[in-house]
């Protein structure tokens, strides 16, 4: 959130405020009650994996906008959305997420945003693919994709 409003575009409305905003923020999502689930039940734990990912996309995106090794930070991003599709299926969502960010914070437009970063994009949604053939291949595509199969419902004793 600090990187977003340190944004160009947005520097001189909240740059003096970025860090309480973002501190603020980090502080209401840390000691929400419903993150207690993502550590108290297994089943949720590919859900917080999944938002490591979802956010490490975006982070890696923002920063490439004033980094001066922009194709790393693009590259991170990608990754980062492909490890995601193989978490969870709400991953789904973060490509469109990013074009809306580059839209509203970054070009201001949707043409200006898909003319100056093609080719990311084309990356991005291309880990739908992923995503699909995961999804295909599961057998359990109505509650998750990827790492998690091998574990049972039932539990052991």
């Amino acid at each position: 959130m600090r990187r977003t409003l340190l944004l160009p575009g947005l520097r001189y409305r909240y740059g003096e405020a970025a860090l309480p905003l973002a501190a603020f923020a980090a502080l209401l999502w840390t000691l929400h009650p419903l993150q207690t689930e993502s550590v108290t039940y297994i089943s949720q734990r590919a859900e917080s994996l999944m938002g490591l990912f979802y956010l490490l996309t975006l982070y890696g995106f923002i920063r490439s906008v004033t980094a001066e090794s922009r194709n790393c930070w693009l590259i991170l991003s990608v990754t980062a959305c492909l490890c995601g599709m193989a978490t969870k299926q709400n991953m789904v969502t973060v490509p469109v997420l990013v074009l809306l960010s580059d839209r509203a914070f970054v070009s201001g437009s949707f043409r200006a945003a898909l003319a100056s970063r093609r080719w990311y994009y084309v990356s991005l949604a291309a880990t739908w693919v992923w995503l699909g053939f995961l999804m295909h291949r599961s057998s359990l595509t109505a509650v998750s994709v990827g790492f998690h199969e091998s574990v049972g419902w039932l539990p052991t004793r």
